[in-house]
């Protein structure tokens, strides 16, 4: 049930409004929706993606631009604390580079599920598939060819 100030019936201009937060961000919507008392509850949100047909496409779009926004900032995340040892040498905390790690393998992930023809592996197969259609289609073009040219000589 939506709380006082939170929206409970669906308007372009709110879906706008949640779109254009979503795609400005890294947080995911269920913390969005904690930290904002404007927006519904998440499970009203994700309601107004299955019943309209526009939110649901610019929904679809803003997580994109998210998952751009993340990969921009997984640079971010490899900064590892350091330290100096009993002689002066800076070194890397193991633990550190542990969770740092982890944190850049999930935002990578994430992003793969959010944009995976930018950022997934499925991209690679797309672009075989479109390369191997092309040549089937070339072979069939020659072969028709040359078909014709050898029913022409008898």
């Amino acid at each position: 049930m939506a709380g006082q100030g939170r929206y409970s019936t669906y308007t372009p201009e709110i879906g706008d409004r949640i779109c254009n937060l979503i795609s400005t961000t890294t947080l995911g919507t269920n913390k969005l929706c904690d930290l904002h008392d404007w927006l519904p509850n998440e499970s009203t949100i994700y309601e107004w993606r299955l019943v309209h047909d526009d939110f649901s496409k610019n929904y679809a779009k803003a997580k994109s631009y998210q998952a751009a926004l993340m990969a921009e900032k997984l640079h971010e995340l490899c900064e590892v604390g350091t330290f100096e040892d009993k002689d002066g040498i800076t070194r890397a905390d193991a633990g550190m580079v542990a969770i740092q790690r982890l944190k850049v393998d999930t935002t990578k992930w994430y992003a793969s599920k959010l944009a995976p023809k930018i950022y997934g592996d499925k991209q690679v197969i797309e672009n075989i598939t479109t390369e191997n259609d092309a040549l089937k289609k070339e072979l069939a073009d020659l072969r028709a060819k040359l078909l014709e040219q050898s029913k022409s000589e008898y």
